[in-house]
Formats: C-alpha cells, structure tokens, sequence
C-alpha cells in the first residue's frame, strides 16, 4: 500500500473526455441473438476521492442524467424515435426516475504495473428508484494530475423494477441483461 501523503486528494470527471456506453440485446424475428443497440449517456457527472495516493482509499460518486441516453447505432429516424422512446420512457421511465447513481463502499486495488492498477469496486446503484449493490472490476491508471478508469459490467434490468420490452411490436425481444462499457478520466483538483 503506497502512502505519499494523508491529505485527501479530489478529482472530478471530465465529460469531455469520458464516456458511458449501454448495450441492449435481443433477438430477432429469426430468434436468433442478433441485435445489440448501443446507447451512449450524454449526461452525467462524477468525482473520486482519495487519501494521498492510497488507491484503496478511493470513493466514487457518479450520477447520470438517464434522459440524455441517445442511441448511437446507425438508423433511420422513423426506427431510431420509437426505440429511444421505449428505452427512455416506457423502460426507465426517466419523468419518474431521472438520474442512476452509483456511490462506492470499497475499493479493493492490485498493482499491475507502475501506476497501472486492477481494481474491484463495490458501492450501490441507485436505478429506477431501486438501490443495489454492485460491484464491477476495472483498470485504473494512475497519474500525477489524473485518474483514468475503463472496464465494464453487466446488470439485469429486473433487479431494478425495470420492465423488459419488445420492440417493433414484438418483433425483436429485449433480453433482460445489459452491458455498461465506460472509459473515465478524472482531473485532480486544486
């Protein structure tokens, strides 16, 4: 466990440089698992905190505006409108619950190489107004003046009172999993 110092340091996400991706799955009319609808969350905001340069010291708070997921595959109007309605308002509701958010418990940190660490972070995820707890594994590498995190985790939506929809009129069936892809960078503060 490294110690530089004991003065807890603050970093904020840059949301110009991060990025939250959602991947939805379902199957086709062939019944075959041949669709994945990629959204990308435009919204959202987060901070790490950390005593000197103890890694497992880290907390982590991010919230996200879920009204600002956008669907960023490649579709005509008339087929992308319905999808990101369903998502948006029949799915998460989003005039109901507006934000998710995750606050960490614990980081556990491995060192991989120099500044280069292999971390499992637990917390609570608040989503569709329902909290559970979540733990996801990560990369983390370190600098002077940053942190820089990427990984992804997988969450069922009826763990949080999501309903799973079809779409197309029940054409293409929703499956109960999805795929969060996320690539942070968080500046240090002065």
């Amino acid at each position: 466990m490294q110690t530089l110092s004991d003065s807890r340091v603050r970093y904020i996400l840059d949301t110009n440089s991060s990025q939250f991706t959602v991947q939805v799955f379902g199957e086709g009319p062939t019944g075959h698992p041949d669709l994945r609808l990629r959204f990308a969350v435009r919204e959202f905001t987060g901070e790490a905190g950390m005593l000197g340069a103890r890694l497992e010291s880290t907390t982590l708070e991010v919230a996200f505006q879920l009204s600002s997921l956008a669907m960023i595959d490649e579709a005509r109007d008339e087929i992308r409108r319905p999808i990101e309605n369903i998502v948006l308002e029949k799915a998460l509701e989003t005039k109901k619950y507006p934000t998710a958010v995750f606050k960490s418990s614990g980081v556990v940190a491995n060192p991989v190489a120099e500044n280069r660490y292999r971390v499992r972070i637990a917390g609570r995820l608040i989503l569709h107004g329902i909290g559970n707890q979540h733990s996801f594994d990560a990369q983390v590498v370190a600098s002077q003046d940053s942190l820089r995190l990427y990984g992804d985790f997988n969450l069922r939506q009826t763990d949080y009172g999501i309903t799973i929809n079809s779409v197309a009129d029940g054409i293409v069936k929703i499956e109960n999993e999805l795929k969060v892809v996320f690539y942070c960078v968080a500046r240090k503060q002065e």
